[in-house]
């Protein structure tokens, strides 16, 4: 996804996410969804913890949907390497 152009909850973007998304679940020949933005969900880098961290504009228009049909997101933009466990409203929710 582009998270520099408008994804907010109605979007072109985010129904065609939506959609992307509903149809690879329902195929039966998939097994895992990956997904991928430039900016990360959740960041360990203060300097921008305003856009990733729970409550922000990104999580609050993506996050649900994301918990639902996604295995494994993969961003960038932060020039460090981080994993985390599964996180969801910013709980870590699974080991």
């Amino acid at each position: 996804m582009s998270t520099e152009h408008d994804y907010n909850v109605g979007s072109l973007q985010w129904n065609f996410i939506k959609n992307d998304l509903e149809k690879a679940s329902n195929n039966s020949n998939i097994d895992w969804i990956f997904f991928g933005s430039h900016r990360a969900f959740y960041s360990s880098d203060a300097d921008e913890y305003d856009s990733h961290s729970p409550g922000s504009r990104m999580l609050t228009n993506l996050e649900d949907l994301l918990n639902e049909y996604v295995d494994v997101v993969f961003s960038g933009h932060e020039h460090c390497y981080e994993r985390t466990p599964p996180v969801y409203k910013g709980q870590v929710v699974g080991p």
